[in-house]
């Protein structure tokens, strides 16, 4: 359904800090059009889900804009704010694969967002395509691994600019009893 953004109500206790990114988004809406529908309650079109995006359509007056309602309880509605957002911290980029398609998509890219350059590492034809396999993802079982895992996970968050979340401090102290574990042993 499409509707005018100033019908739409933002949730007002959305612990999602999202100001940083709407010019962006207002950028990328303005060129690309909406790629993805704001989600909002059906009951009192509060938004779910898409506050930055709508944040975007009104600062550039776009309207109306694609909104999926959901029948869901006022609890359920909050619930499914926090999980969308937090799942977006989760993934992670493939570095060598992000390199190489902003290069290839510079001109169309060009203007709408800013991407932070990061220090080249000298690789091998990164981008170039060869029909070796790409090396598997090492399993996370050993303490090792974890910590890797861990460490990568940090270091994209903080590229990005993100805050550590709950899971985030949950994983490093898992991390660290097994460390203490390993150490006494």
């Amino acid at each position: 359904m499409w509707v005018d953004p100033k019908d739409l109500v933002p949730w007002e206790r959305n612990p999602r800090k999202n100001d940083p990114a709407v010019d962006d988004v207002a950028r990328s809406i303005a060129k690309f059009g909406f790629g993805t529908p704001i989600v909002a309650r059906k009951e009192n079109n509060e938004i779910i889900a898409g506050h930055t995006r709508h944040k975007a359509a009104m600062l550039i007056g776009y309207s109306p804009v694609p909104v999926r309602f959901l029948d869901l309880s006022e609890n359920e509605a909050h619930a499914l704010a926090i999980v969308d957002n937090q799942t977006n911290e989760i993934a992670l980029w493939d570095e060598s694969e992000l390199d190489c398609l902003l290069e290839e998509l510079e001109s169309e890219l060009d203007g709408v967002c800013e991407f932070e350059e990061e220090e080249e590492v000298e690789e091998e034809d990164a981008c170039a395509d060869d029909d070796d396999e790409a090396a598997p993802e090492p399993e996370e079982n050993t303490l090792l691994d974890k910590l890797n895992a861990f460490v990568a996970r940090s270091e994209q968050k903080s590229r990005q600019k993100k805050v550590w979340s709950k899971a985030d401090h949950k994983a490093l102290l898992e991390i660290s009893e097994e460390l203490r574990g390993f150490v006494d042993a």
